[in-house]
């Protein structure tokens, strides 16, 4: 069976900062970044893709 992650949603303090990281660093795509003026917020979506590796330390 495959597993895997589709969607995470995650709250950040800075937009700009978590998209200049996540674009820079992780090399995320950009999607959308809607301002949201009833809510006085920001609809932000990234696409990349992330390859995580485990590790024990025993």
């Amino acid at each position: 069976m495959i597993q895997s992650i589709v969607h995470i949603a995650l709250v950040v303090k800075d937009y700009d900062e978590a998209i200049e990281f996540n674009t820079r660093k992780l090399n995320f795509t950009l999607v959308e970044d809607i301002y949201q003026p009833e809510q006085d917020k920001r609809w932000v979506v990234i696409f990349g893709e992330i390859i995580m590796k485990w590790f024990s330390g025993e």
